[in-house]
């Protein structure tokens, strides 16, 4: 699918607009249903949508595991 379907506002952003009702969105309003709740719109399944909804996750786990690998290079055990 086309990415004119969804409009992701860049990257990094935390939000995207319904293409349909043109609704600001958020992560979590549409994280366990691909559907928009203010419009019942049902988002294609793209890369683009994908990323938008796997971005905060990511940032986390890599938050985690940044702060968390000083740490294990400590542990670590030289064979």
């Amino acid at each position: 699918m086309s990415s004119k379907y969804i409009k992701v506002q860049n990257s990094k952003s935390n939000s995207m607009k319904c293409p349909k009702c043109s609704e600001k969105l958020l992560h979590v309003d549409i994280e366990m249903f691909n559907q928009c709740p203010y419009c019942d719109y049902n988002f294609p399944e793209n890369n683009e949508f994908e990323d938008f909804i796997l971005q905060p996750i990511v940032e986390e786990w890599t938050k985690i595991m940044t702060k968390n690998s000083d740490f294990s290079k400590k542990d670590r055990i030289n064979l």
